[in-house]
């Protein structure tokens, strides 16, 4: 995916660099960044991932999306940088994108209420594996 379509939802602060650049994964943690890829820098409860944008270049991203501006360096190196008002907030449209908007596709059930909410989850996916329907379960018992 070019990186002029991954932002194309966004709203950039500012842009730097070659926003045509082709990317071939993104990651807003730096440890699985990987060749080529778009890193999100995400200010977090406990860690700033804009304190890891050094670890995410060594490891081969080519775009930084940000909060902050770059430095001068980062400009010379030829990375992609854009600044948004709040990576946090737009890092699931940026998913979205990237993966092509797969929840477009889905049916999603939700069961509700006071009892009996677990047991009624795991009795509708057990339905629904029985059929030989892919279903997917997302439980607080496991």
């Amino acid at each position: 995916m070019f990186f002029r379509e991954l932002i194309n939802s966004s709203s950039p602060v500012k842009t730097w660099g070659d926003l045509d650049k082709d990317l071939s994964g993104l990651a807003d943690d730096s440890r699985k960044v990987l060749q080529d890829f778009c890193y999100v820098a995400v200010k977090g409860i406990h860690a700033d991932g804009h304190d890891y944008i050094s670890r995410a270049l060594e490891s081969g991203a080519t775009a930084i999306i940000a909060e902050s501006e770059p430095s001068e360096d980062i400009i010379e190196q030829g990375i992609t940088w854009v600044q948004l008002r709040d990576t946090c907030r737009e890092l699931p449209r940026l998913a979205a994108t990237w993966y092509r908007f797969p929840a477009q596709d889905m049916k999603v059930l939700a069961v509700t209420g006071t009892n009996g909410k677990t047991t009624t989850a795991y009795l509708i996916h057990s339905i629904f594996e029985q059929i030989q329907h892919r279903a997917g379960l997302i439980a607080t018992i496991i």
